[in-house]
């Protein structure tokens, strides 16, 4: 193992209470600090010592003489600088410090549910108090005992912390005002992690198929080359036949009896039925014997499969769409994949597994400048591009806090392939309305996702037209579009992590927590789809939430501690990292040297106002004594909130701009909750009124989702829906067609023929549900907007109300109710994917299996589990938490049978604390 990664592994075994920190505090799932004692030593001296002299005058000093004279004054600033160069060379020298940041920042910039969890927590607890939500939840009451605070009274409830009682009308002011108590309540109720480890959350994650224990059997031997082989074998085998897109065309065919007669209606007109016309063009089976020769096959095959539609042109769209989708489709869970499996490797190390994880290796690809090739949305064309994955433009926004050329980020994008369909026929706005039905008759996709085995994504594609062109047609069509080529290569035909290399693999990495934490924020939050006014308006939130956690973070740190980005010389740390792998260092040494003095000159501010308050500028010691033993509460730019306030503009984004959504520096959604219910802002009457239409309560007296409500709607088709927004999903379309109104579920797409009718016959209604426009808080173009918004609110308060455990969501068994969950649970039952193996496959894109059920099941105890295990300090794996094959096998716990089934027979999983891990492990 690299030194850097066992040193870094060593201080974090050593850490006093490094378990015991809530990771929500910080943004961050895990608390490596090297200063934890010094920072006590610190506290301790500051009770001790007085800085002011008590006679309102510092004794007069000497005057210096020559280069000294003015020390006084530049002192502070000097030694700022010293320390600030100083820790360069540590950060240099050292990665054990960017794996921190790269957690809490990464987190902090795509993480969009925490900014309306942290309001609508305070607006629960408030009511709990207030004995509007029922009883004291035992367990909630548990842990704020272990922090610190007692719980009394019978409704209405009583908060007792340090003297103090705490009742519903001064919460609000105790939590803002004292820090410890803000604290001590934030631990009890876990935070930001919380969020990641729930049962909504573990769901979403088991949906994609992102294993969060990939490395599972993999062992560090301190063969640096075996060890790198060996990391390298395991990611690939991740996107090992990853890609897979099955297409065919429609054509109408008489209906005959069982003697082969033509069946005639009452009018004596022969009846007709749509019917697949020839086989599947499955790209996983097409010819060539190399990348771009299989796509050039790939796509010459799909032209030929595709009627004029108006037009050559209008033939080339509908083509295009097609394949684009596909890519688009393909591209977002490869690079969720891409990054879940990257990210374990930083998880694992920080939180004491070093030897299970490949953290080194990870890094040492994120450092190295590589000359690699890109594709230009515009052209297509492939061009050349150095530098380091850290130069990306993703990880200097959530890194250094730089802003986002989405000129270049547009390269990266989920709608690149869209762009270059666009640039290839020359595609204008009246080009694009006289083939507009294209998109709705033609461009039709199905999606079913395995995420493992060989089968990251399997796509089906289908054309509702019955005409075929000539081969010269399809030739020419292709030749169009031959401009898709490169991508269709790079997607469908090649294995993304041995590809991925450099400034593009950056942007992947980063790009894939994006998708992946908005995929978790719809799922299991409820978030919708923004428009930029409401995007903009709920990041002042989000950058609130962290502010928050940052303060809560400095409180338990040395300034000088350089793991968190909270901290002084820490927020430098991602700046330093982006320069570390810079091809370009006088440009990022320039950007470095203007953080510096702005770091600086915040910094020595603070001193001089300090050292006046104690008459104490005598020397630099005593201007170290107050560096150190100040919180230093300066604002360090909070690294990663800019993020969710860069948006693309309408020409990146097609789809989402259709629609009124508003998409992020990747194309993506931006995802977010309305301010007008978000804490004391939620109007309670009319959101009592929109839940009770939507829901409806059980012989137990739980509330239960209405099958054909809009909340259940809102559920399948916005916050499940699995495809892009703004491409026309068959599987919505066909919920409408083949329920004809009863759509208590969407079934899976197997027969083509129900997508086709699907589409001639959708509505207006079921156009705007499986494009997304009704997924999108926009006032002037949702008819559903005010509702959805107050059962997006509906959605979060279940699931708090679950992570709380509140009487509304638990029985007096200790089970879990919420009525969202229990929806989805509902309909994993009643649409189960037949499979031979249930370890392998998790997840359906149209439907899920009987396992996802019981995965909720064994979780819920999981969870319990979780709950109750709160240890003093951290400590390596001691056998009493090592779950052995044997006793799984033997065991009939649920627990154990949910271990067993999703790990490797030889190595099973081993969860000693996953709090302390973040939702990338």
């Amino acid at each position: 193992m690299d030194t850097r990664v066992i040193s870094a592994t060593l201080n974090l075994r050593s850490l006093e209470n490094a378990a015991s920190f809530s990771p929500a505090q910080t943004g961050s799932l895990y608390h490596p600090s090297s200063a934890v004692s010094t920072a006590k030593s610190s506290e301790e001296a500051e009770e001790n010592n007085s800085y002011y002299t008590g006679s309102g005058k510092s004794p007069a000093p000497k005057k210096p003489k020559g280069f000294f004279r003015n020390a006084k004054k530049t002192g502070p600033t000097a030694i700022v600088i010293g320390v600030v160069f100083a820790a360069v060379f540590a950060i240099f020298g050292s990665a054990s410090f960017l794996g921190s940041q790269m957690e809490t920042l990464l987190t902090r910039a795509t993480d969009t549910v925490f900014g309306s969890y942290s309001e609508n927590s305070l607006r629960i607890t408030k009511e709990l108090l207030a004995g509007e939500r029922g009883s004291f939840p035992k367990y909630f009451e548990n842990r704020l005992k272990k922090e610190g605070v007692e719980v009394t009274g019978s409704g209405p409830y009583t908060l007792n912390y340090d003297g103090y009682s705490i009742t519903a009308d001064n919460f609000e002011e105790y939590y803002k005002n004292d820090i410890q108590f803000r604290e001590a309540y934030t631990k009890a109720k876990r935070g930001r992690t919380a969020n990641f480890f729930d049962i909504p959350a573990s769901l979403a994650f088991a949906k994609i198929s992102l294993s969060r224990n990939l490395f599972a059997n993999y062992r560090q031997t301190g063969d640096a080359k075996s060890d790198d082989a060996s990391y390298r074998k395991l990611e690939s085998s991740v996107f090992e036949d990853g890609t897979a897109t099955r297409l065919n065309t429609v054509t109408e065919k008489e209906v005959t009896d069982e003697n082969g007669n033509p069946i005639t209606d009452e009018n004596g007109n022969t009846v007709t039925e749509k019917a697949p016309s020839g086989e599947d063009i499955n790209s996983s089976g097409t010819s060539g014997d190399s990348p771009k020769v299989k796509a050039q096959n790939y796509l010459l095959d799909i032209s030929a499969r595709v009627s004029e539609a108006g037009g050559i042109a209008c033939a080339a769209l509908k083509v295009g769409n097609l394949i684009s989708t596909a890519i688009a489709v393909n591209q977002i869970y490869q690079m969720i994949h891409y990054f879940g499996s990257g990210e374990e490797n930083v998880s694992k190390t920080l939180s004491g597994h070093g030897d299970a994880a490949a953290m080194n290796y990870l890094f040492n690809d994120m450092a190295e400048t590589k000359t690699t090739t890109y594709i230009d949305a515009e052209t297509g064309e492939e061009k050349e591009i150095t530098g380091a994955m850290l130069e990306a433009e993703g990880f200097a926004t959530s890194l250094a806090g730089e802003r986002a050329n989405t000129k270049k980020t547009k390269n990266y994008s989920i709608e690149s392939a869209f762009i270059t369909t666009g640039f290839a026929i020359g595609l204008t706005a009246a080009n694009n309305k006289l083939c507009g039905g294209v998109r709705v008759a033609g461009a039709v996709i199905s999606l079913i996702s395995f995420a493992v085995s060989g089968a990251l994504i399997n796509s089906v594609v289908t054309l509702a037209k019955t005409v075929i062109v000539n081969a010269a047609l399809a030739t020419t069509i292709s030749t169009m579009l031959s401009a898709l080529i490169p991508r269709i290569a790079t997607t469908l035909f090649t294995n993304r992590f041995e590809q991925l290399e450099g400034i593009p693999a950056g942007e992947a990495y980063v790009e894939g927590v994006d998708l992946l934490n908005k995929k978790v924020a719809r799922q299991s939050n409820g978030q919708l789809l923004a428009t930029e006014e409401i995007a903009t308006a709920y990041n002042v939130y989000t950058i609130a939430a962290a502010a928050n956690e940052a303060e809560l973070d400095r409180e338990q740190r040395s300034p000088f501690d350089l793991s968190s980005p909270n901290t002084f010389l820490g927020s430098l740390v991602g700046k330093m990292a982006v320069l570390a792998g810079s091809s370009n260092i006088l440009s990022s040494l320039k950007s470095v040297g203007s953080l510096i003095g702005s770091a600086t000159s915040s910094i020595t501010n603070h001193f001089l106002a300090s050292a006046s308050a104690s008459n104490s500028m005598k020397d630099s010691a005593t201007i170290l004594a107050i560096f150190e033993n100040t919180k230093l509460n300066v604002d360090t730019s909070l690294s990663g909130t800019e993020f969710q306030s860069i948006f693309s503009d309408t020409d990146t984004c097609k789809n989402l701009s259709s629609i009124g959504a508003a998409c992020d520096m990747y194309s993506a959604e931006i995802t977010a909750s309305d301010p007008k219910v978000i804490g004391k802002n939620l109007n309670k009457a009319k959101y009592e009124e929109v839940v009770e239409e939507n829901t409806e309560k059980d012989e137990d007296g739980f509330r239960k989702v209405k099958d054909h409500s809009l909340l259940a709607k809102k559920v399948k088709y916005c916050d499940g829906r699995d495809s892009p927004f703004g491409v026309l999903d068959a599987n919505i379309l066909n919920d409408f067609e083949t329920t004809l109104g009863v759509f208590d579920y969407f079934p899976v797409i197997s027969d083509v023929v129900d997508i086709v009718n699907a589409v001639e016959t959708a509505s207006d209604e079921a156009i705007n549900w499986a494009t997304g426009q009704y997924c999108v808080m926009s006032e002037a173009d949702n008819p559903y907007y005010e509702d959805l918004i107050y059962l997006q609110a509906f959605e979060e308060d279940q699931r708090i109300a679950s992570q709380l455990k509140l009487d509304e969501v638990t029985d007096e068994e200790g089970n879990d109710r919420n009525s969202i969950v229990a929806f989805t649970v509902e309909y994993n039952e009643k649409n189960p994917l037949d499979t031979s193996n249930p370890a392998a496959i998790l997840a359906h894109y149209t439907g899920s299996t009987l396992e996802d059920a019981e995965l909720a099941l064994s979780l819920i105890e999981y969870c319990a589990f979780l709950e109750n295990y709160n240890p003093p300090e951290f400590t390596p794996l001691s056998p009493e938490y090592t779950l052995s094959y044997a006793s799984i096998e033997d065991s009939e716990s649920t627990l154990s049978n949910f271990i067993y089934l999703y790990s490797d027979v030889h190595n099973p999983i081993i969860y000693d604390d996953l709090r302390s891990k973040s939702y990338a492990v």
